[in-house]
């Protein structure tokens, strides 16, 4: 954040844990694929639900990773739930 203020530190991925998420990823979007459109479509309804249930904590916690004045987080939330 702009005061430099350390946070949490968090541990880097190696090449092979990168390697290893990225392939439970494409595992994931096979699954994902097989799931009916209306099951898909009812999930990120849930999902878009969630996310403006939370939109404080969530835009409160953007602010402070990416030291983004507080209105600026939760425009980009809320933008985000809509898509």
């Amino acid at each position: 954040p702009a005061t430099e203020e350390l946070i949490q530190e968090v541990q880097e991925d190696s090449p092979e844990s990168l390697t290893e998420k990225f392939l439970q990823l494409k595992n994931g979007q096979k699954t994902w694929h097989s799931v009916l459109l209306s099951q898909r479509l009812a999930a990120i309804s849930v999902f878009g639900e969630l996310v403006r249930e939370n939109l404080e904590e969530l835009a409160q916690l953007l602010s402070h990773e990416m030291g983004k004045p507080i209105v600026q987080a939760r425009r980009e939330i809320g933008n985000a739930q809509g898509r």
